[in-house]
């Protein structure tokens, strides 16, 4: 009777084995067919002939920025499948354009590309070599594409948003005296001079800017509006007062100068 119990145990324990195996043969062989599934779909995503784009749809306002020129980018970065497409080396490309500010690209069932531009917006000429966003951001277009009118900044690198704001408050104050500035302008020294749109030449010094700025446009209307044509330079680095140069005096002492130049040329 024991010999006959132990005999059943060692059955039943066999069959279990066997079950346990078959479980773990089909387990494998389920997550060898996943696996090869997905090896293959990933191929056959990969390939480009599978859900090919066929149009590309391109969003913006297109100043200066060419829509052909858009169109080349994405041509020559060689598109080809829905899935297959690269769109990080194609965005950074287009990211690289001299007047584009940002790029989103992305995909749209089954078959499409859709890309929306935004542009740069100058809002200044930057030393005489570049163009600053509404940000304070410089960018590098060919000068041949730099708008006309715009004001120009001058500065050391890493002062271009200080002078953008500066610039919206100083233009603030002068309005009131019916004036714009043309020119803005931060030294080394952070000293500050900028040119109105009628000429005159403003020093306004490293400290108390706005407050020396105030204090000009108040006597402006008073002092200056009827001379303006033959104002040089407002010295407003005084605490209580300035120092005005005439262009008569300039004019005078330029041309001084240069009868003396003639003079000494002559006698050598």
């Amino acid at each position: 009777m024991m010999r006959k119990r132990k005999i059943n145990r060692l059955n039943t324990d066999r069959v279990e084995t066997r079950r346990i195996i078959l479980r773990l043969l089909a387990g494998t062989f389920g997550v060898l067919a996943v696996a090869a599934v997905a090896i293959w779909g990933g191929a056959t995503l990969r390939d480009p002939a599978t859900l090919p784009l066929r149009s590309v749809h391109l969003k913006g306002e297109f100043i200066q920025v060419s829509e052909q020129a858009l169109r080349e980018v994405v041509v020559s970065s060689g598109l080809a499948g829905f899935f297959s497409s690269d769109l990080e080396t194609l965005t950074r490309r287009l990211r690289e354009m001299p007047w584009v500010e940002s790029v989103a690209v992305r995909r749209v069932w089954p078959d499409v590309l859709h890309i929306t531009v935004i542009e740069q917006q100058a809002v200044a000429y930057w030393n005489d070599k570049a163009l600053l966003n509404e940000t304070g951001q410089v960018f590098r277009p060919d000068k041949a594409s730099f708008p006309q009118g715009l004001p120009q900044f001058n500065g050391p690198v890493g002062t271009e948003m200080q002078i953008l704001e500066a610039y919206g408050d100083m233009r603030a104050i002068l309005r009131t005296a019916g004036r714009d500035i043309d020119v803005l302008g931060l030294d080394a020294r952070r000293a500050w001079q900028l040119q109105l749109d009628n000429g005159i030449q403003l020093a306004l010094g490293r400290q108390d800017s706005r407050q020396r700025l105030q204090r000009f446009t108040r006597a402006y209307a008073y002092l200056f509006n009827e001379q303006q044509e033959i104002i040089s330079t407002v010295d407003l680095r005084y605490t209580n007062g300035f120092a005005v140069r005439w262009q008569q005096l300039e004019d005078k002492n330029a041309a001084e100068a240069g009868v003396g130049m003639k003079n000494h040329v002559q006698k050598s």
